[in-house]
């Protein structure tokens, strides 16, 4: 029963995740706001956002997640699983995002 809960709230997180990243990638609507909000969110200047820089981030622009879809939303971006978030993956998820989901148009995103 313990893993069947486990694996539901992970479920409602990613589609939560889902929802935020809409949100996000609506809110970041250029990409010279995306280099932008990268560099001034990234406090310590080391070229990579942490979790806790990525939240900021995402508050700052509007978008109020949970803990649980912050780690989903962190990981979706964090493509080499290096527990930051490098520019250069911050840009493919902005642009492979709008790809894939900007032509349907808002309401189909975000519910």
């Amino acid at each position: 029963m313990y893993m069947i809960m486990v694996g539901f709230v992970a479920i409602l997180s990613s589609i939560g995740a889902g929802q935020k990243l809409a949100e996000l990638r609506i809110a970041i609507d250029s990409r010279r706001d995306l280099k932008a909000y990268f560099n001034e969110f990234d406090q310590d200047k080391d070229g990579a956002l942490t979790e806790k820089e990525f939240a900021v981030l995402m508050g700052s622009l509007g978008v109020d997640v949970t803990y649980q879809e912050l780690v989903a939303c962190f990981n979706a971006v964090d493509k080499n699983d290096d527990e930051l978030i490098t520019f250069d993956e911050f840009t493919v998820w902005w642009t492979e995002w709008g790809k894939k989901h900007l032509h349907r148009g808002i309401s189909d995103i975000i519910v």
